[in-house]
């Protein structure tokens, strides 16, 4: 029997259209975020890290706290799919504090159901 990538999921994921900047063989780049889960993310894009290779990734996560400000999680993924225009990364060793903001968010929006957006500058 074939295993569906919904089946091998661990985690629920949100959706979540941001602008992530990530650091790869000493160059920042950066790409468009799809969606988002407790065990890793979707990019879009021209993105073209290898496979199993690690990046430093900077990801604007929203909140509700402090004046509705994003939290910026600095968080390590690792590249385990590339297919059609997206790669998919999952989290190595995350924070427990970035863990806990991305989970609050794919709580929060998997009660809201609107997808989010953002557009603007991380620094």
């Amino acid at each position: 029997m074939q295993t569906t990538e919904h089946e091998r999921r661990q985690s629920h994921r949100a959706a979540l259209t941001v602008r992530v900047q990530y650091i790869y063989d000493d160059g920042l780049f950066a790409d468009r975020l799809e969606d988002i889960s407790e065990g890793g993310l979707r990019l879009g894009g021209a993105t073209k890290i290898p496979l199993h290779e690690q990046v430093k990734l900077f990801v604007p996560v929203p909140t509700v706290a402090q004046h509705d400000r994003d939290a910026l999680c600095l968080i390590w993924g690792e590249v385990i799919w590339r297919s059609s225009g997206y790669t998919g990364l999952r989290f190595v060793e995350p924070s427990p504090e970035s863990l806990r903001q991305i989970r609050e968010y794919v709580r929060r929006s998997s009660l809201s159901r609107k997808p989010c957006t953002w557009s603007g500058p991380l620094c």
